[in-house]
């Protein structure tokens, strides 16, 4: 799903292959919610980008995060903020925050037949999930773990798979009331017309992927 990003980093960024990895799960053990995911990236982060001694310093990295992927970069910022350095942006692309109203129904695809880690992660996508509200319930952490917060919303569904209340990090509260503090900045985007999956998908959508690298090079 990363292709067309990747393709736009190769051609805007000289050395984009030196410095951008694709982080993928697969062989993540345990991986029954993201929880599990974000212990995981945030040991893999602070082996290449561990903490500066004696200082909070300055961020050295970027997160772009599709989906649940969002939610696990989140886990990573928040579980050991000692162990590795802060990220500069943190880039979101219709990340479930406040879960997904299909939960339930996901479960029941084919793709999940005989996948148990596949069953509880789409449970710890339900809105009311303890894993969702201990999320949710710590986020304004992220303020001295992060410089940037970028969240994209899919606003071309069908039928909604993620809501744009849910992709915003910030929906139910001012970033200036839960941050406390100078940063992160952060904004919360509408993409017309992308959806979060299929021909469509939002990790796909060339205005969605302008506008991220646009945060990526020039922090806006």
């Amino acid at each position: 799903m990363w292709d067309d990003v990747w393709s736009w980093g190769s051609l805007s960024i000289p050395n984009w292959a030196a410095y951008a990895e694709r982080v993928t799960f697969e062989s993540v053990n345990p991986n029954a919610t993201f929880v599990d995911f974000g212990a995981h990236l945030q040991t893999h982060i602070a082996a290449r980008y561990p903490a500066p001694a004696g200082a909070a310093g300055v961020g050295e990295y970027d997160l772009l995060c599709y989906s649940m992927g969002g939610l696990d970069s989140v886990i990573a910022l928040i579980s050991a903020p000692d162990a590795m350095a802060k990220a500069f942006n943190l880039i979101t692309l219709d990340t479930p925050f406040d879960g997904v109203p299909n939960w339930k129904l996901r479960q029941q695809f084919p793709d999940m037949n005989g996948r148990p880690d596949r069953q509880s992660q789409c449970a710890a996508l339900a809105p009311d999930s303890p894993a969702l509200r201990a999320l949710r319930a710590a986020r304004g952490q992220l303020g001295s773990r992060v410089e940037r917060i970028w969240c994209y919303s899919a606003g071309g569904d069908m039928a909604v798979q993620v809501p744009v209340t849910s992709s915003n990090l910030c929906a139910d509260i001012p970033p200036a009331t839960l941050f406390q503090g100078p940063s992160p900045s952060y904004a919360s985007r509408l993409v017309p017309g992308a959806s979060h999956a299929g021909e469509s998908a939002i990790y796909s959508n060339e205005y969605a992927i302008a506008m991220a690298f646009g945060n990526l090079l020039f922090g806006q």
